[in-house]
């Protein structure tokens, strides 16, 4: 027998508690579970954005490398034509990829290379004096000669071929000057014209030197005279000679530049 006097509605029995009975948003929302997981979904989808971004970024970077690899190949090669020859002196044409247009240069089509003799002695520089018909006329004034130091080409003698630039630049301290050297030093190049001749000159330090010859030149050149100048005075001495009408040769510049300057080169001639 019942003890209440009034009857109990179903609707204010509590229901039985159920851990898998879902909750309204509203408890779900404050509850500390439900938030940890609301932000472990946010960052994982941060993250996978993130990814998405930087692998569209690497595939616009590829794009962009592959469009320009398209746009500028590397230039290539070609080999020169020639326009005119002679046994000494070639002009030639080249189309430079690279710049888009035709080039017009000189060249030898006899010689490996130019090799310039630094000969110093005591402290003193040997320098000759001789005519070159290029410059003999310039702005309509005759000019009294060329000062410079001994050089000449290498393998460009019929049976020398093959010979380096240290071959040559005994020959030419001896043939231009008529010492002879018992020290040589590589001390450099360098392009004496790169915007229209393919001329490198190497420069080759001659040192202990011996006179041995009065002969000065050969065929074909016109050697005035030998000087020995002081290292140490020879840049006054150079401006008196272009003050009188002489053309100084620029290799004279840059020999006594390594003279001054450098020391023993590791470097090897290029032959």
């Amino acid at each position: 027998m019942s003890t209440s006097i009034f009857p109990i509605h179903r609707s204010f029995i509590p229901a039985k508690s159920n851990s898998t009975q879902k909750m309204p948003n509203r408890f779900l929302q404050s509850s500390p579970r439900f938030s940890a997981r609301q932000e472990d979904k946010g960052n994982t989808l941060k993250s996978g954005t993130q990814k998405l971004a930087l692998s569209g970024l690497g595939y616009l970077k590829q794009g962009i490398e592959k469009a320009i690899a398209v746009l500028s190949p590397t230039p290539t090669v070609t080999e020169p034509k020639v326009l005119f020859h002679t046994k000494f002196l070639e002009l030639c044409e080249i189309k430079s990829a690279e710049l888009g247009i035709p080039w017009i240069f000189a060249r030898s089509p006899i010689a490996k290379g130019v090799v310039v003799v630094l000969p110093i002695h005591q402290g003193d520089v040997i320098l000759i004096e001789q005519k070159r018909p290029p410059v003999e006329v310039l702005k309509g004034k005759r000019t009294k000669g060329v000062i410079e130091f001994p050089a000449g080409l290498i393998g460009d003698v019929k049976g020398r071929e093959e010979e380096d630039a240290l071959h040559a630049a005994k020959t030419e301290l001896l043939e231009e000057t008529g010492y002879q050297g018992q020290q040589f030093t590589y001390m450099g190049r360098a392009a004496t014209s790169p915007g229209m001749s393919t001329e490198v000159v190497q420069y080759i330090k001659a040192e202990n030197l011996k006179k041995v010859s009065n002969k000065l030149g050969v065929d074909g050149e016109k050697i005035i005279a030998v000087h020995r100048i002081s290292l140490a005075k020879i840049d006054g001495w150079l401006k008196e000679k272009e003050a009188e009408g002489y053309v100084i040769n620029a290799s004279i510049f840059s020999g006594l530049h390594f003279l001054r300057h450098s020391s023993e080169s590791e470097a090897t001639p290029q032959t």
